[in-house]
């Protein structure tokens, strides 16, 4: 309330139906210990004999002249088979912005990737309070440009995945309930208050299907004018991986000259045999075996942790296990590795090879596997000799690629004698895992 910031006046929500449209509602504050507790975020619930009433507030959220309330007489029950949008989204178009037909003020959804990102600025509002604005260029699949001005929480959010773009890839955002303003000649959708809903690279279907057209005008336009415009503004994971990149099953790995090349794998099995100081990486086909090395920037990607976290969390006692139990995560899970092949590597006869990045993207791990079955390998004797010696027939008709991936654990001693955890001085060891590929 305006002169007790510490007292609620309302609850305020927005709902959908199952036919898309969308409705602001609120619970009034003298109705709170019957309704407080009851709804959740996303939940789906039948709300009978509400009051239909318009929509008199200064911001509207939704295109709805109409709100509804939820007062004594309301009765509200879950609802296990809603068969309506998730969210609601409308998009509005780009063009319409552009055009300036979209009226100010109004409440729009909008869906495109991150095309640049400018300074990050801080300032006090009026009233003393510190905020920060940052103002994101995205654009959609007709390459239009639109301004999002995302403030405080919303700022952070992009900004973190901007600065780390080279792992994340093209960083496709959804912002809906952006209230629109229009400066000179451009249009610039804000977040609003608590209001808005910020997604990024979220698994929604409206999300995943922008992706998938974004990866396939990126594909068409590759020999067309329009290839120079979409790398100048980013490289795609699609383009990396499958298209910039050169596919090697893992008998064709060789050390004639320095490049990059792209294996598939998927996690299977784990194995606790070796110790080792890093996460190193042995895979293997029907026509032999080579070795990676992981390291903790890529490990913290695919477990969303660090090495360090994870010893903390032994050393705490939180796991038991021969292994932690985030690794699990990995099981099952299919890779693309874009690994290394260096100078030192050819200079030494060095059959190590680095992991620069990897991806479990399956857009893009479906295409290399194409390209895994247009490949034919003449498997010679002087390969077979750098590749380790596989004696099951079983294992050599296999076609897969198995990968051995080593993790941080502590000493088993140590795990089982708590008090021991605490001032052990010993070094921290790591357990292997092996990595199996589904047969190409």
């Amino acid at each position: 309330m305006y002169n007790n910031p510490e007292q609620f006046y309302s609850i305020e929500m927005i709902v959908v139906d199952e036919e898309g449209t969308t409705m602001q509602g609120n619970v009034l504050r003298r109705w709170f210990p019957r309704f407080e507790q009851v709804f959740n975020e996303s939940d789906c619930y039948f709300i009978v004999k509400p009051t239909i009433g318009l929509n008199e507030s200064k911001y509207k959220y939704v295109d709805n002249k109409n709100k509804l309330g939820i007062y004594c007489d309301t009765d509200v029950y879950p609802c296990k088979d809603f068969n309506g949008p998730m969210y609601g989204f409308s998009f509005t178009s780009f063009k319409d912005i552009i055009d300036k037909t979209v009226p100010e003020n109004k409440s729009i959804d909008v869906i495109g990737f991150v095309a640049d990102v400018k300074d990050l600025k801080k300032f006090k509002t009026a009233r003393g309070k510190d905020t920060k604005k940052l103002n994101v260029i995205i654009q959609d699949l007709e390459m239009e440009s639109i301004y999002l001005s995302l403030w405080d929480s919303y700022a952070d959010r992009i900004l973190e995945q901007w600065e780390n773009r080279e792992e994340h890839g093209v960083i496709v955002v959804i912002l809906q309930f952006g209230t629109l303003k229009y400066f000179g000649r451009f249009g610039y959708v804000n977040s609003c208050f608590n209001v808005s809903k910020l997604f990024i690279n979220s698994d929604v279907d409206e999300m995943t299907t922008f992706r998938k057209s974004l990866i396939a005008n990126s594909a068409a336009s590759s020999c067309s004018s329009q290839s120079s415009r979409l790398s100048g503004i980013f490289l795609s994971l699609y383009d990396e991986y499958v298209v910039r990149s050169e596919f090697n099953n893992i008998a064709e790995v060789n050390l004639n000259q320095a490049k990059s090349v792209v294996v598939v794998g998927t996690v299977q099995m784990i194995s606790e045999d070796l110790p080792w100081l890093k996460i190193p990486l042995t895979v293997q086909d029907s026509s032999g075996t080579v070795s990676l090395t992981l390291f903790d920037r890529d490990a913290c990607r695919i477990l969303n942790t660090t090495a360090a976290n994870l010893i903390e969390k032994h050393v705490a006692g939180g796991d038991k296990g021969l292994y932690p139990d985030e690794f699990e995560a990995l099981l099952g899970k299919k890779f693309a590795f874009k690994i290394d092949i260096s100078d030192f590597n050819i200079e030494h006869n060095f059959w190590f090879f680095g992991v620069s990045k990897l991806t479990d993207d399956e857009d893009i791990i479906f295409e290399l596997e194409k390209k895994a079955n247009n490949i034919k390998v003449e498997t010679t004797a002087s390969l077979n000799n750098r590749f380790t010696d596989m004696e099951s027939e079983d294992t050599v008709n296999l076609n897969v690629c198995i990968v051995m991936i080593t993790a941080l654990m502590l000493l088993w001693e140590s795990l089982l004698v708590p008090n021991q955890m605490k001032t052990s001085n010993r070094r921290f060891l790591l357990s292997p895992w092996m990595i199996m590929s589904s047969p190409l």
